[in-house]
């Protein structure tokens, strides 16, 4: 037997070996090529790659604003268009964040509210008062 044989021979029993471990025990598939593993195993055998599983939990934990951070975002919801609404939103979505996310919604949108009226109020007035007037004109 050749040496190549011998190495084509030793990789095929290998081969079935390794199958042979997986059906008598539980098996589970590596999630970078999809081959099974070993329930026990901490690297895939095909591809190489870690299968430990990485932490789940976020250990960080975000902290409130502070005073000074409060007051330049409702300075910014007051001069930006839509900022308040997105930090709210992003706020409400972020742990020990949730209360002012939520205050900042709130006035972001009560600010929107009121810019809204006086949009209203200012454009029918300029129609009233600038625009009407030359309308007769024309009749």
């Amino acid at each position: 037997m050749s040496n190549d044989n011998a190495n084509q021979y030793s990789a095929s029993k290998t081969n079935e070996n390794y199958n042979k471990v997986l059906e008598s025990n539980e098996v589970k598939y590596c999630y970078n090529c999809g081959e099974k593993v070993l329930a026990k195993a901490v690297v895939c055998v095909h591809c190489g790659v870690s299968l430990q599983k990485l932490p789940q939990n976020n250990t960080y934990e975000w902290k409130p604003w502070s005073s000074m951070a409060m007051f330049w975002l409702i300075v910014g919801t007051l001069f930006l268009p839509f900022f308040g609404e997105i930090m709210g939103i992003w706020s409400l979505t972020t742990s020990g964040r949730r209360s002012q996310g939520l205050a900042l919604l709130i006035f972001a949108l009560i600010k929107d509210l009121i810019l809204l009226f006086f949009v209203l109020i200012f454009t029918t007035t300029i129609f009233a008062y600038f625009i009407e007037p030359f309308i007769y004109l024309f009749d």
